[in-house]
């Protein structure tokens, strides 16, 4: 009598739609992670950004260093006569415009004007808040 080792076609069908379908559900859950990691990537930026224009202000003698909110960016302006560098938000991303749009140190690396700015992000709404006092601020989801 002969004997057959292998599997048929149908058991192959069989495994490979199952493995298509799980490939498929899992594609969403790796989206929305990816979406968590930009959220938490650009705000690591943001706040790497604030803390590098307080070490400007405070170690050279231009003092204009500033961060300017746009709805979509925000520029990171270094000096009256050089370019801004600008850095936009992720697609979803919007600046909420309070008459706190601009952020920028004293020579002694306090912040000139305290207050808050709040930014929104496609499913959260973060909040950065500065006090007075030197390298005093935080970002917080709101």
């Amino acid at each position: 009598m002969k004997q057959n080792n292998g599997f048929t076609l149908i058991e192959l069908l069989i495994v490979l739609s199952i493995l298509s379908i799980l490939l498929l559900l899992s594609t969403p859950l790796n989206i929305s992670s990816l979406e968590k990691q930009q959220e938490k990537q650009f705000l690591k930026t943001l706040e790497s950004d604030i803390l590098y224009i307080q070490a400007m202000a405070s170690s050279t003698l231009n003092n204009f260093y500033i961060i300017r909110f746009r709805e979509d960016s925000y520029e990171l302006i270094q000096g009256i006569e050089k370019d801004a560098e600008i850095r936009r938000f992720p697609p979803g991303w919007k600046f909420i415009r309070k008459p706190f749009n601009e952020i920028s140190f004293s020579a002694n690396g306090t912040i000139k004007k305290a207050g808050s700015i709040s930014i929104s992000a496609k499913n959260d709404v973060y909040i950065a808040v500065f006090m007075l006092g030197k390298g005093r601020f935080y970002i917080a989801k709101q």
